[in-house]
């Protein structure tokens, strides 16, 4: 059965002894929420974010030119994380991120990461911020181009970044201390249908899971869909430890 139930997952336990985990004001950890079909496999035992069974991304690769030419084999993951082609600084392609002389998805995924704050390869972002950063700034109109493109959801790989409402506090139920934590309300516009979710640490590398989400059934929206977290108590906030 692919969902069995909601979990804080065993990485996320032993990784709050490591050290692994902050979630206190000015932490520069990244947290996002993935969402999920019917045919992910995810439970107590989940290690990392992955993509199998995730929700379809909405947005495609987009290879067409615009009519002045400038941007060739453009790459987008979603709209506004355009990359350009043909321009070539010191002979390497403008959209050349990761570096190994083509314009691939990796490069899109490289920018994503680079937007996110959790891309951790210092060349990588070096070429982003002095020389695809500068670009696009100079060129308004050419880049603003792709800023419409591809249609359906806003739904992307990975899920969407959470923003801490509570930091960890303690609460106290019947002599009971527990801690507690959670997060603003994640969104997307469009017809999507998930069946779970998984909270994790995008740290860019082993990106650690925290906890599961099962929503008991498929859930749809056509419209905007909306994962709500629960009470921010020490008896109903989405992550507590007693």
């Amino acid at each position: 059965m692919p969902f069995t139930g909601n979990w804080t997952t065993n990485t996320f336990k032993t990784g709050l002894l490591d050290g692994v985990y902050n979630f206190n004001t000015g932490t520069s950890q990244v947290y996002k929420i993935a969402l999920y079909t019917n045919a992910a496999t995810l439970d107590a035992t989940t290690t990392a974010y992955t993509s199998t069974g995730e929700v379809a991304s909405g947005y495609t690769i987009n290879t067409t030119a615009v009519s002045t030419g400038i941007l060739q084999a453009a790459v987008s993951t979603q709209p506004g994380l355009a990359l350009f082609g043909t321009t070539t600084v010191g002979g390497r392609s403008l959209g050349d991120i990761t570096g190994d002389s083509s314009i691939t998805s990796a490069d899109a995924l490289a920018y994503t990461k680079w937007a996110a704050g959790v891309n951790t390869d210092p060349n990588q972002v070096a070429w982003i911020e002095s020389t695809l950063n500068p670009y696009m700034i100079a060129n308004p109109t050419t880049y603003a181009a792709y800023l419409t493109v591809g249609s359906g959801t806003q739904y992307t790989a990975g899920g969407k970044i959470l923003t801490i409402s509570q930091i960890p506090t303690i609460g106290n139920q019947n002599g009971n201390a527990t801690t507690y934590l959670s997060f603003v309300n994640a969104q997307w516009t469009g017809s999507i249908t998930a069946r779970g979710a998984l909270i994790y640490l995008a740290n860019g590398t082993t990106n650690p899971t925290v906890c599961v989400l099962d929503f008991g059934a498929d859930k749809t929206s056509t419209a905007t869909f909306t994962v709500q977290f629960p009470a921010v108590t020490n008896t109903s906030a989405i992550i507590r430890i007693s």
